[in-house]
């Protein structure tokens, strides 16, 4: 079966199902893209918090990326607004983007596409499709709820008659959907009896005006909230787990907003910390305590989320599935890592084992059945915890350059498909800069702005942190 007449389903229109749908069309595909939402920009389109918090993302107001958009995008497509210094004065542009600025930017990128998207169109159910070699019918069943009213927020019982189920036949399928739209909340939590949210229902820091608040997890996330509801509570407390030196991570914080250890435990009213401490003058609780993997339309017996979400299995190399190397992959789900690139990475590398053509000499099967069993085995080795499986930090570089590596002979099964790029050494200096500069003060480093000279220097403006 050529890749012409291959059908493929991409399960996601935000930017890592842009991606995949991009790619697969300029390496010849028949590509499908189903949408849940009504627009093109997963986590990026803002949402408020109805009545019944089913909400999928988990974007608030006022959010600033947290890492410059001279790394952020598409390496085919260049970052809106353009990064150079502006026309009328010798300052380099805004590194950190809003999200207003980032949706525009993927509903660009999006629009060559736009037209293989199916729109408020959930996908329900997938599964195999007992293979016929007679007529070679397609590997997979995708089931999907078509809305026909923004109003039933994908209520699946259809009290109201307003949802349509179609099925749907494709030979692969690219699995977008995300993995910020499950909460995932301490043990702790259930014992907490006064007002408490996740990050995920997080929207408006003016909801906490004049209130005493601690935000549980000092992540980007953790960190960016508490900023944000300093400007209007009057005091927030910061959990951190460890909780740094004095003058390090947390820099020049606000006066009313006091970093304290992690909150290990908690009784009605009251929050136990790590080192004795209690807080119980709080008027409201947010756990920026991070998300769980969910793909609730795959089945137990084709995919697997041990620890309660905490992993993706059996998967090889964080993005192909093992029974199913050459029809079924899962974009973007690492974290600590460039999102853009690991989307374009992934389906490259998604490509590459479709049309069996990766090098022998590089990737066997042993190693695909065995990928997971040994990086269990290293976490384990490094006492990491399992949750960690998908993180990458800094082994995204070498990660990055093997599949570069494993994937070069796409170039002549997809002649139109523009080829993976070894990354330049100044997306690493940019990068490790950003993470320099937030572990200084996490205020101020969203206020530099980046200048891109060539593939091994870079310019950053940085404002006065003093």
């Amino acid at each position: 079966m050529n890749s012409e007449t291959r059908s493929v389903c991409i399960i996601g229109a935000g930017a890592a199902g842009l991606c995949a749908a991009s790619r697969c069309v300029a390496a010849g595909f028949s590509v499908t893209v189903f949408e849940q939402g009504s627009g093109i920009g997963g986590t990026w389109i803002y949402e408020d918090i109805p009545v019944d918090k089913n909400v999928h993302s988990s974007m608030y107001k006022n959010l600033i990326a947290n890492l410059p958009k001279e790394i952020m995008a598409y390496d085919d497509f260049t970052p809106l607004p353009n990064t150079n210094f502006a026309s009328d004065s010798n300052e380099p542009s805004p590194s950190f983007i809003s999200q207003d600025e980032m949706l525009q930017y993927l509903k660009e990128f999006g629009k060559s596409i736009e037209s293989l998207i199916k729109f408020n169109s959930r996908v329900v159910n997938v599964e195999r499709n007992e293979y016929d070699t007679s007529n070679e019918k397609a590997n997979w069943k995708v089931t999907v709820a078509n809305s026909t009213s923004v109003d039933t927020k994908w209520k699946i019982d259809d009290q109201h008659g307003s949802l349509l189920y179609t099925c749907h036949n494709f030979d692969v399928v690219f699995v977008c959907n995300g993995h910020y739209s499950v909460p995932r909340t301490p043990e702790f939590a259930t014992k907490y009896r006064k007002p408490a949210i996740h990050s995920h229902y997080y929207r408006d820091a003016r909801d906490y005006s004049g209130q005493t608040i601690c935000v549980v997890g000092a992540g980007p996330s953790g960190s960016d909230i508490a900023l944000q509801v300093a400007e209007y509570a009057d005091k927030v407390y910061l959990s951190h787990k460890p909780i740094p030196a004095e003058g390090n991570t947390f820099g020049s914080l606000p006066k009313n907003c006091v970093p304290v250890s992690a909150v290990t435990d908690a009784d009605n009213d009251m929050l136990k910390l790590v080192n004795g401490q209690t807080l119980s003058d709080l008027d409201n609780v947010i756990y920026c305590t991070g998300y769980k993997y969910s793909i609730p339309f795959l089945g137990s017996k084709i995919i697997r989320t041990p620890e309660d979400g905490a992993m993706v299995s059996p998967l090889f190399a964080h993005c192909v599935h093992v029974d199913y190397y050459d029809s079924l992959f899962f974009i973007g789900i690492n974290w600590l890592a460039l999102p853009f690139r690991i989307f374009d990475h992934h389906v490259h590398l998604a490509l590459a084992f479709m049309s069996h053509a990766l090098p022998s000499e590089k990737v066997t099967l042993e190693m695909v059945k065995g990928y997971e069993e040994n990086r269990i085995r290293d976490l384990q080795t490094n006492s990491m915890a399992l949750k960690n499986f998908h993180r990458l930090w800094t082994e995204q570089w070498d990660y990055f350059e093997w599949i570069r590596e494993v994937t070069i002979s796409n170039k002549s099964n997809f002649p139109h498909l523009l080829q993976l790029k070894p990354i330049p050494l100044v997306i690493r200096m940019v990068f490790e800069d950003v993470i320099r500069e937030m572990f200084k003060s996490l205020p101020d480093y969203k206020k530099i702005a980046y200048v891109i000279v060539d593939d091994n220097e870079f310019i950053a403006k940085k404002p006065d942190f003093n």
